[in-house]
């Protein structure tokens, strides 16, 4: 059972009651009576101390810990909060051969007006200089995509002041949350690792910064096994990007390396037998949901603001589903089905909460096509699909 903090109230009647019983006579009934005053100021602090024993007890559970309390358990399973990252790339401009690009030269991109500078000097060969730049903050707002224009801060004599972004090297990634970190946390608590299983590739891929989720199975992704039959040895682990989307080639081909390699000690670690040519490593694909609601009444007041209501509900819900990894999945948080009851339930929820009501509510994968219910598939995630349409 939950622990109940008795309140204030409780306490002081308490108080009084301790009181009475020590001095052999009744308190007086007058609030200004000094032992009842005596009894409040002290119950006071006893809610406090109450409040504070709860809150410590729940800092040492990784089911409720966050913050530095959070780190402490996670370090002592060896799962380290991944910190935040800046974005690293390499960029490309054109000037007069042998001009020389000092590192720390500082561009500022076209897209967020963020700040990038170089890491290392560079020297345009011929008319190109290619270098390598890093983001001056931490965090996926720096992230920049290829082809992504810069424009220099302080001008350089023979070169041009607009350069590209040729492709990126490191993902720029936001602190660790809590909700994130609690997860790998607990994952690690509940399952075994050793000898390269499924719970030791979930872990190394999500070691990785800018990786979000990593679901491991065994075989190959299911569009190959379609056509040839899996060997053994063969692997697929699945990637959900920070941000909560599909994974970039980049990220895929850092958490292959991350898989395949050691970063610390450099030595290799798939254990006899299992090679790189049977490893796939995939984005997660989402699946749109489309939502339909039937006959909303609600004030035309907070109609529009129902609505938002309705969509952050529902794209929340959806981005907590995950698909189910049989063997190191804990079997309590298996969230890995979508049914039209729970989908109306959300919807009627946030519609009733405004006072209104509607005759029904139905989701489908596809426009106006309606299911009863939903199973996530091995590689797939959900998604709220357009907007929520209203009929």
């Amino acid at each position: 059972m939950g622990i109940e903090i008795p309140t204030t109230k409780q306490i002081t009647d308490r108080n009084v009651a301790n009181f009475e019983q020590r001095l052999n006579q009744t308190v007086p009934q007058v609030s200004k009576a000094f032992y009842r005053v005596l009894s409040a100021i002290e119950a006071l602090g006893y809610t406090e101390l109450y409040k504070f024993g709860v809150e410590r007890a729940l800092q040492n559970l990784a089911l409720t810990a966050t913050g530095e309390d959070l780190d402490r358990i996670g370090s002592e399973y060896g799962i380290n909060r991944k910190p935040a990252e800046p974005w690293e790339g390499q960029g490309t401009t054109q000037g007069i051969g042998g001009t020389i690009i000092p590192a720390g030269t500082q561009y500022v991109s076209n897209f967020n007006q963020a700040i990038y500078f170089t890491i290392a000097s560079a020297e345009v060969v011929g008319s190109t200089a290619v270098f390598d730049l890093r983001s001056q903050a931490s965090g996926n707002d720096f992230n920049l995509a290829d082809g992504t224009e810069l424009t220099i801060s302080q001008p350089i004599a023979n070169l041009d002041d607009i350069c590209e972004i040729l492709e990126t090297t490191n993902f720029g990634a936001d602190r660790e949350s809590d909700e994130d970190y609690r997860r790998r946390v607990l994952n690690e608590i509940r399952t075994v690792g050793g000898g390269g299983n499924a719970a030791d590739y979930r872990r190394w891929a999500e070691e990785v910064g800018g990786v979000r989720r990593a679901f491991p199975y065994s075989g190959k992704p299911l569009t190959i096994y379609e056509i040839t039959d899996s060997l053994p040895g063969d692997r697929t682990v699945y990637v959900e990007s920070q941000d909560r989307s599909p994974a970039s080639s980049a990220l895929l081909d850092e958490v292959r390396d991350h898989i395949n390699r050691d970063p610390v000690t450099g030595f290799a670690r798939p254990p006899l037998g299992e090679i790189d040519d049977n490893l796939w490593i995939e984005s997660v694909v989402f699946v749109p949901i489309y939502v339909e609601v039937r006959g909303l009444s609600v004030d035309p007041d907070v109609e529009n603001q129902v609505k938002l209501d309705i969509r952050s509900a529902l794209t929340e819900y959806f981005a907590a589903l995950s698909m189910y990894v049989e063997g190191i999945d804990f079997a309590a948080d298996r969230n890995d089905q979508i049914t039209d009851l729970t989908v109306s339930t959300i919807v009627q929820d946030v519609i009733g909460a405004a006072g209104g009501t509607a005759s029904g509510i139905a989701f489908g994968v596809a426009p106006d096509t309606y299911l009863p219910f939903y199973q996530l598939n091995q590689g797939e995630l959900a998604t709220l699909g357009g907007s929520v349409t209203y009929v």
